[in-house]
């Protein structure tokens, strides 16, 4: 596997220091396509919904030979050859189906239906920000009823109790723990401090609340991200997945990666968040220091 650099050769998991055997086909799929056209690849555009290099207007190809340059140069590695015997039997396919009088044997088509999988298509902005907003209200309905089964009305003044209810207290500090998250904590915990908050019971278990409310959240999308759903219950209502750039299951520990890597997006003013919008594979800032994907989940 080559670990030499090209502009307009060099797939993305090359790039990032990942390179596999995948990566050389992309690089020849690419020459290819600068010798039928005499143009660099980077002069192309690129499938805004795909990733699949727009080269073959202008230049008479074969339809087979054109599919297979294409997928030579599949966005994700995992869905170019996985070896040069892949390579063969791809080509093995065209010819005998060429030579055949009759549709290719089922096996043949069964083993190319295998090799040939459609490209990913990448979630666009607004389904991620509704996938997060139906995390977020079944998190604080969550912890809005944990706060009024365990804690009931023991720690909170009547005043309270006689307005909004301890079911409505918790959800409000629900929502101010599941959207502020550590930061959140960071700025009770300042409060407590400059005005003896920590002297009065109930503010402790409004703290400790908040504390929790947080690492629940945490543990929620780190857990259910890494597992072969690769989603939230949020994602899986609006048919989108975190996967790594080659398609695969993100492990726990890049799930934790990611999640932390949102406080950055954060402290940008969600420039980072924004940036999914914006971006040729809708990747937000924690998504590219993550080394991940948001893609819709194929049916």
């Amino acid at each position: 596997v080559t670990g030499v650099i090209s502009p307009g050769y060099t797939p993305l998991e090359q790039v990032n220091g990942k390179a596999v055997q995948q990566s050389d086909f992309f690089a020849l799929g690419r020459t290819f396509v600068y010798l039928l056209t005499g143009k660099h690849p980077n002069s192309f555009s690129e499938d805004p919904n795909t990733g699949d290099l727009i080269w073959r207007n202008g230049v008479e190809v074969s339809n087979d030979l054109g599919n297979f340059i294409d997928y030579l140069m599949k966005p994700f590695p995992g869905h170019r050859p996985q070896n040069t015997q892949d390579i063969f039997n791809y080509l093995n396919n065209i010819n005998e189906a060429k030579h055949s009088s009759g549709l290719p044997k089922a096996h043949q088509k069964q083993q190319q239906s295998t090799i040939v999988s459609s490209p990913p298509e990448y979630a666009v902005f607004f389904r991620r920000f509704f996938a997060w907003a139906f995390d977020n209200t079944i998190l604080i309905i969550v912890v809005g009823l944990l706060g009024k089964i365990i804690l009931d009305n023991k720690f909170l003044p009547d005043e309270i109790i006689n307005s909004i209810g301890a079911f409505g207290w918790w959800i409000r500090w629900g929502s101010f723990s599941v959207t502020t998250g550590i930061f959140g904590i960071i700025g009770m915990i300042l409060v407590g401090l400059n005005y003896g908050g920590f002297e009065d019971s109930s503010y402790i278990v409004t703290l400790t609340f908040i504390l929790f409310t947080t690492i629940l959240k945490w543990f929620y999308v780190t857990r259910l991200e890494s597992l072969p759903i690769k989603a939230t219950f949020g994602k899986r209502i609006m048919g989108i997945i975190v996967t790594d750039l080659n398609g695969n299951p993100i492990s726990f520990a890049r799930a934790n990666g990611r999640y932390f890597a949102k406080t950055i997006s954060l402290i940008t003013l969600l420039i980072g968040f924004i940036m999914a919008a914006f971006t040729e594979k809708k990747q937000a800032l924690h998504d590219k220091i993550a080394g991940t994907l948001v893609v819709k989940k194929k049916p």
